[in-house]
């Protein structure tokens, strides 16, 4: 979109109309002007005309060109050589570079070629400046000259303007990278934290309701609960490193049992059942899979602590061959309130839902039967 007319575009016109005066003082002082008071006033307010047409440049090219060309050959046709001075011809390079750099070429070499015809023009003595032939020759190729570093111009600034709409989009990506980094540590952190601290939470309930009764099952619940400490703060770790998320080299059914021995070990039977064949999946919906179950035993711990929990993996044959869909159910609530009951963060589920999206699945959750 081109801009209106600021300080830095009346710059050149200023000095061009300065200079013009300037010209026009120094050849009356120095006795080389012949010029009457009204052809000297007719220059400058030529000069005039074209210095304020050429603070519009950039916003119409076009129109100032032709208005500066018109006030440049209709000094040359009625005033002689002693009223002009080299600011009109200045006047109209400049207007045509401008045409060249703001517009196609196929504007500006007519531009060229009209200043090209309006320069061999006869002064108002009727003295030709040089052979019409020469004039023309050299007013082309100065013309042509001055199209063609207007378009290398104006390459350059859509070459500059693409690089920096590139740089602008690569450091939006590298934001959005960052953002989906920072979103996708802070669910690990969620997922992998909150399940090993759940399970300390849980095990340190268990050793205060039996340090009195059943002790050496209270050491026992300890012991447990030190180790799952030692497991989040090397998951800690790997969160901080920043390793590949994923859990373990092994395929989905591979990886679960461990996981699903975890909750037993807390005292709440856990049944792993794996229907169709199973096969190799995609990193990511296998880590999505491995988290939909973590969370869902995290959430079993917490709030229906000691209850039964089936694990069903099933691949294939339920919304497409190459599916695979995973069930977490608990049983009955033993108590009316779990020893982990305040301890999530509202965002597991919210988490997990975003997750089974972004690799085409989706997650539901709630009561059953």
């Amino acid at each position: 979109m081109d801009r209106g007319p600021g300080v830095a575009d009346a710059a050149l016109p200023a000095l061009l109309l300065t200079g013009h005066v300037i010209t026009m003082v120094l050849g009356a002082v120095l006795g080389a002007g012949r010029a009457t008071a009204w052809q000297s006033a007719l220059g400058i307010i030529a000069v005039l005309v074209s210095a304020t047409a050429l603070t519009w440049r950039v916003a119409a090219p076009v129109p100032v060109f032709c208005a500066v060309l018109t006030a440049d050959a209709a000094s040359r046709a009625l005033l002689p050589g002693t009223a002009l001075t080299p600011a009109l011809p200045v006047a109209v390079w400049v207007a045509l570079f401008t045409l060249s750099v703001r517009r196609p070429a196929r504007l500006a070499l007519p531009g060229a070629a009209l200043a090209t015809a309006a320069t061999p023009l006869p002064t108002g003595g009727g003295d030709v400046t040089g052979p019409l032939l020469d004039d023309l020759l050299a007013g082309a190729l100065l013309h042509l000259a001055i199209v063609l570093g207007g378009r290398l111009r104006a390459h350059r600034k859509d070459r500059r303007a693409r690089l920096l709409a590139r740089l602008a989009d690569l450091e939006g990506e590298r934001r959005a990278a960052a953002d989906a980094e920072r979103e996708r540590l802070a669910r690990d952190l969620h997922d992998t934290a909150g399940h090993h601290l759940t399970a300390v939470a849980v095990q340190g309930a268990a050793a205060l309701r039996l340090v009195d009764t059943r002790p050496e099952l209270a050491d026992e619940a300890l012991a447990h609960g030190a180790a799952v400490g030692r497991d989040v703060l090397a998951a800690l770790g790997e969160l901080v490193a920043v390793v590949a998320d994923e859990p373990g080299d092994g395929a989905l059914h591979e990886v679960l049992p461990p996981l699903c021995a975890g909750l037993e070990r807390l005292g709440a039977p856990v049944t792993l059942d794996v229907r169709g064949r199973p096969r190799a999946l995609p990193p990511a919906v296998r880590v999505t899979a491995y988290r939909v179950v973590q969370e869902s035993l995290t959430n079993a711990m917490r709030y229906a602590a000691g209850a039964p929990v089936v694990v069903s993996v099933q691949y294939g044959n339920v919304y497409g061959s190459g599916d695979v869909t995973v069930t977490v159910t608990n049983g009955a609530v033993r108590k009316a309130e779990a020893p982990g009951s305040g301890l999530g963060t509202g965002r597991g589920l919210a988490n997990l839902t975003e997750r089974a999206a972004s690799v085409g699945g989706r997650l539901t959750a709630g009561p059953g039967e």
